[in-house]
């Protein structure tokens, strides 16, 4: 029988790390970010994003100019919503078509905002990657270049790690060393 296990954290908690793990041990792993990514690409997506956003959401080549829209959604939370209601049913619709198709005893689905939406409830248990917030702050201003209000502002746009962490079926802690990330996945992986 096939086990879905959500992952999922907040921003810079190293989800994206955890994935490659379980990836490395040879687990199915759906990326909603890559679904999401994808979507942008899709003409009848650019069509809906022009219509909510306008022409200045396009770049010369006609594609989403990504860094705007992140500029945009991330400073307007009404602007993030109705982006989120163009993508998030297409990514659901493409995890569902997904599940169906893969004959996995064990199939992981990274989803970074998985309680934000309801994709939580396709999920058989779900897996939190925690690192507190001052960590998350820094480890996003050191990858993305952010200053600290930036980094916050990201942060504070998805539920915070403290709640995240209260709904998991499993925390996983990545508040250390990497060495450490790797005992605690691997201590998962038994009780998965």
């Amino acid at each position: 029988m096939k086990k879905v296990i959500g992952l999922t954290g907040a921003i810079a908690t190293g989800k994206s790390t955890v994935a490659k793990l379980f990836i490395d041990e040879g687990i199915y792993v759906i990326d909603s970010d890559v679904l999401a990514k994808e979507a942008l690409d899709n003409p009848k997506v650019i069509d809906q994003i022009v219509e909510a956003f306008g022409e200045v959401v396009l770049l010369p080549t006609g594609a989403i100019n990504r860094v705007y829209l992140g500029e945009v959604i991330f400073a307007d939370i009404e602007k993030r919503l109705e982006l989120n209601a163009i993508v998030h049913p297409i990514v659901k619709k493409q995890i569902q078509e997904l599940l169906t198709s893969r004959r996995n005893e064990l199939v992981v689905v990274d989803v970074p905002l998985m309680y934000e939406t309801d994709i939580h409830e396709m999920m058989d248990e779900i897996v939190v990657v925690y690192a507190p917030l001052e960590v998350q702050a820094h480890r996003l201003m050191e990858r993305s270049h952010f200053d600290y209000e930036d980094a916050m502002l990201r942060i504070g746009a998805q539920i915070s790690i403290e709640e995240k962490k209260e709904m998991a079926d499993y925390v996983l802690d990545n508040s250390g060393a990497k060495m450490q990330l790797y005992r605690n996945f691997r201590e998962l992986l038994k009780k998965l």
